[in-house]
């Protein structure tokens, strides 16, 4: 089954990929999340089925994940440039076989916007999801979760054991093993 992705780059297609995330993220956690700068969409008889996110900074701008997270930069994975990094989020599906091509797409996004590595907060269960699809997240070390950095609009994330943790990936390594598993289950 292919299902199309799309960017979100109307005012509607940003309203609609937004009230679905916020669907989700309000059944799931009681919250509703900031607003991203890049929204990328699955859709299937014109319903939305899925979303991930992406943020951009320059050398100045900080992230939003960098107001949650205080960040020792001396000891990330690879070095903090924030010109070169790609914040990824907002990650949900609603139906099967529509979360790894939107991955793929946003790997390949940020990739074509002169990224090379990724940003990402995420709990554990979805660390362990993303190494069966031949991905690698290296977490970022001793950054510590700011409570008080976060939202009150997204805090049942937080409060739901367990914690997210930071992690930063090389986004051409982890999109070349994305394009491997779809190439996989997509068969000769």
């Amino acid at each position: 089954m292919s299902v199309p992705i799309m960017l979100a780059e109307s005012a509607r297609d940003r309203r609609r990929a937004l009230a679905f995330v916020r669907r989700h993220v309000r059944r799931l956690y009681g919250g509703i999340p900031p607003p991203s700068q890049i929204l990328l969409y699955a859709e299937h008889h014109r319903r939305i089925c899925g979303t991930i996110a992406l943020d951009f900074a320059d050398t100045l701008e900080r992230f939003p994940l960098e107001t949650i997270y205080r960040i020792d930069y001396a000891k990330t994975p690879w070095p903090f440039e924030r010109h070169k990094i790609a914040q990824f989020g907002k990650w949900w599906t609603a139906r099967p076989g529509v979360a790894i091509p939107l991955m793929h797409a946003a790997h390949v996004h940020a990739l074509e916007q002169g990224k090379r590595f990724g940003l990402v907060e995420a709990k554990s269960q979805i660390v362990t999801k993303v190494k069966e699809f031949g991905m690698s997240l290296v977490e970022v070390e001793e950054a510590i979760l700011k409570i008080q950095g976060v939202s009150s609009r997204g805090e049942g994330y937080y409060a739901i054991p367990p914690p997210p943790r930071l992690y930063m990936f090389d986004i051409p390594i982890n999109s070349a093993a994305l394009a491997r598993y779809i190439e996989l289950q997509e068969g000769p």
